[in-house]
């Protein structure tokens, strides 16, 4: 078995996420006209009285915070668009989107985990700045660069961890009731999205946790190991995969098939642009397969499972999917912080839509039916091949928690 997945899904990360990351950046309209421009003047007036009244007048036992306001009054103007996909990230929720989206970041190679709200070091990675700096999997954390824990969400202690690569860390830990410190000097580390097994008698297991930039060539090393142990068949599982940066789903796609459509993007003046699947980059596999779907699977992943249906390589097994099928351009603002808004709307390769509609699955199966079963009882019939149907997976043990 290769077990590749060393994190869980950032809760950061929106659900059904479809992004496009280096379509929008920070442009200084704003420095670049010395404030309000003249002819928003009118419409800003009203803001601008709510802003001093509230200054001038608000009851507050601590003084007023114009950041948290500013943040505030542009998470309201993207509210205001009706668009559950639009939505403003303060710096550090940025910085862990960005994380999420490259594959990489600056850190000590450890997995954080809580039990009965102790969060611990549950493991720690062979090879990694922590095992180096002398950490051990078990380690409860007490502190971060000597301050006391104050919070035991998993995504505020991440970003307390990571940082620049070179740099250090001080972690104070409890091991055996003993105190102990160490000081790490953080490396990049890798935020794998897809984890594989081989599973008895031929069957090959891929499973992709969300899309970030290092998706495809994650898919490609996972084919190349599963194929030279044998493999003669393949199941892809995309259930509760909420997606990520959108583009990678092409990359994906040019593993498992031979050309042809990806998707289709619908822009807001009705302009419809077909997206093809890289054709001859990569040789494509040719072993059965089947996709397994849930309600979870959203946006970059139903680009995925659309595509392997409508070109007919393999049906979908599960349950009817999420239906997000629009984009969203990520915006980095001047410091630090982004918005997020929905730009495009894209269409399955037979030009069906996806948002609000999802994908019904070929073979159905019942929320508490083993779709793994299921998929291969599929292959082994069409396939013509014997399978065996009984193995189990081996769970994934980084599942809830955090890499840092």
């Amino acid at each position: 078995m290769l077990l590749l997945l060393m994190s869980a899904l950032l809760a950061t990360a929106c659900l059904a996420s479809g992004f496009t990351v280096g379509g929008g950046r920070w442009t200084p309209h704003g420095d670049a006209l010395g404030g309000t421009p003249a002819d928003q003047a009118s419409r800003f007036r009203v803001f601008w009285q709510a802003w001093h009244v509230v200054e001038g007048q608000f009851y507050a036992t601590d003084p007023l915070d114009p950041q948290q306001m500013t943040y505030g009054a542009i998470a309201g103007l993207l509210a205001a668009l009706g668009d559950p996909y639009a939505g403003f990230s303060n710096p550090p929720a940025h910085r862990l989107e960005n994380d999420s989206f490259s594959g990489d970041f600056g850190g000590i190679g450890a997995s954080l985990a809580i039990d009965n709200g102790i969060v611990a070091l549950s493991t720690v990675h062979p090879l990694s700045p922590a095992e180096a700096a002398g950490l051990r999997s078990g380690d409860r954390l007490l502190a971060v660069d000597g301050i006391a824990l104050q919070t035991t969400s998993l995504d505020e202690l991440a970003l307390a961890i990571r940082g620049s690569p070179g740099s250090t860390v001080r972690l104070d830990v409890q091991r055996q009731g003993q105190p102990l410190t160490f000081g790490v000097v953080r490396a990049t580390v890798e935020l794998p999205s897809v984890w594989w097994q081989a599973l008895a008698s031929g069957l090959g297991y891929i499973r992709i946790e969300r899309f970030s930039g290092r998706t495809p060539a994650e898919v490609g090393l996972a084919l190349n190991e599963l194929q030279t142990a044998g493999a003669k068949a393949l199941l892809l599982d995309l259930r509760d995969n909420a997606g990520g940066l959108a583009a990678t789903a092409s990359g994906v796609l040019a593993q498992l098939l031979d050309g042809g459509i990806a998707y289709r993007e619908m822009s807001r003046d009705g302009q419809e642009q077909r997206i093809a699947i890289p054709f001859g980059v990569v040789r494509a596999s040719t072993l059965p397969l089947a996709v397994l779907v849930n309600h979870g699977t959203a946006s970059a992943a139903e680009i995925v499972a659309a595509a392997v249906q409508d070109h007919g390589r393999g049906p979908l097994v599960g349950e009817h999917t999420y239906g997000k099928g629009s984009v969203q351009i990520l915006h980095t603002l001047s410091d630090g912080s982004s918005i997020r808004i929905t730009t495009t709307r894209w269409l399955t390769p037979s030009g069906s839509p996806i948002e609000g509609v999802g994908l019904l699955p070929d073979i159905v199966t019942a929320p508490d039916q083993d779709a793994v079963a299921q998929g291969c009882l599929y292959l082994a019939q069409s396939a013509g091949t014997r399978l065996d149907c009984t193995g189990q997976l081996t769970p994934n043990e980084e599942t809830g928690k955090v890499l840092v």
